[in-house]
């Protein structure tokens, strides 16, 4: 049978399930360094308490108001306070699944969510009790309601919502929310607007009303920048400076046997249907491969890495690999 008649949407379902099991059982090991910060500022006794704190860990507010809706639910535990990333980085693989299969079909879009699940970095920080999972999942919803939103000649309404709260949900994540939903819009929309040669209006108020978000988070931004990143920025020795070699970090977000079993797939499936003179059936309107703007939006993911290295490079002088987290997205695409 090809690759778009094999029956995959269950075993998308298992893949997610298997995934979120995994980190259920994962989420009671003792806290690390990072995320005893995210625990002991969310458990704090009120929401000015909060604020105050939140600068000195560097991070916007969205994460620890959902890990205290989390303690009050759960009670203040490892697992509680690691459930949100969990539910993000969940949602992350089923909007990476949707985003390919609307486009390549089910066993591809399969294919890229098991290429996103096995990644090192998402092992490391799919459930971890800081936002980058968050930023992933935000990201991931982006991706998905630009794309239907960019398809939709009509009912735009919910998926302009989507790309809206997409957007300020990754800056209420994390600082560097921005970058990861602006680079790839931005590569995305200049290839479609070649493409089309004019102005998506409804399209582009979506983006500026998640942009909104800005005016909650830019004052927890440069509240961090004084306490923490002046020095960061002026120190001689700071031990996580961006550097070329960063680049390397791309073994961490990709996954070599999931390729390697997904080409041989590929190939006898191939094999298969060449011996037994099957053409694949496609439909007269049919397009065939996705869309320029949408290869360029992942490519534009993908390429995080080097540009949040040149970014803090210029700016705050303070780089770790997680900083770059929705390229595994980019790359499972």
């Amino acid at each position: 049978r090809d690759l778009h008649s094999f029956p995959t949407r269950r075993s998308s379902d298992l893949v997610a399930l298997g995934y979120a099991l995994l980190e259920f059982a994962r989420a009671v090991r003792p806290l690390w360094f990072d995320e005893l910060f995210t625990f002991q500022i969310a458990r704090l006794p009120d929401l000015g308490l909060i604020f105050r704190a939140i600068p000195a860990d560097g991070n916007p507010p969205l994460y620890y108001l959902l890990a205290r809706l989390s303690f009050r639910l759960l009670g203040e535990t490892t697992f509680a306070v690691r459930f949100p990333s969990i539910l993000a980085f969940t949602a992350a693989l089923v909007a990476t699944y949707f985003f390919v299969r609307r486009r390549c079909g089910p066993v591809f879009g399969m294919f890229a969510m098991l290429a996103l699940s096995c990644t090192n970095m998402c092992t490391n920080y799919g459930s971890e009790a800081r936002p980058y999972a968050l930023l992933a999942g935000f990201t991931g919803l982006t991706m998905l309601s630009w794309q239907a939103a960019t398809e939709a000649k009509r009912h735009r309404v919910l998926p302009l919502i989507g790309m809206a709260l997409g957007i300020a949900g990754a800056i209420a994540s994390h600082h560097y929310g921005l970058i990861h939903v602006g680079v790839p819009l931005t590569f995305g929309e200049a290839v479609r607007l070649l493409k089309r040669r004019r102005f998506d209006a409804p399209l582009y108020i979506a983006g500026v009303a998640g942009l909104s978000m800005l005016g909650v988070t830019l004052p927890f931004a440069m509240a961090t920048r004084r306490v923490m990143l002046t020095y960061v920025k002026s120190s001689a020795s700071f031990w996580a400076k961006p550097t070329i070699a960063d680049l390397s970090s791309y073994g961490l977000f990709m996954c070599v046997w999931i390729l390697l079993v997904f080409l041989a797939l590929l190939y006898l499936t191939h094999a298969a249907a060449s011996n037994l003179s099957v053409e694949p059936e496609q439909s007269a309107d049919e397009e065939v491969g996705p869309p320029a703007h949408e290869t360029a939006a992942a490519l534009g993911l993908a390429l995080l890495i080097p540009i949040m290295i040149g970014f803090t490079w210029l700016t705050t002088g303070y780089y770790m690999d997680r900083y770059a987290i929705s390229a595994s997205i980019g790359i499972a695409i």
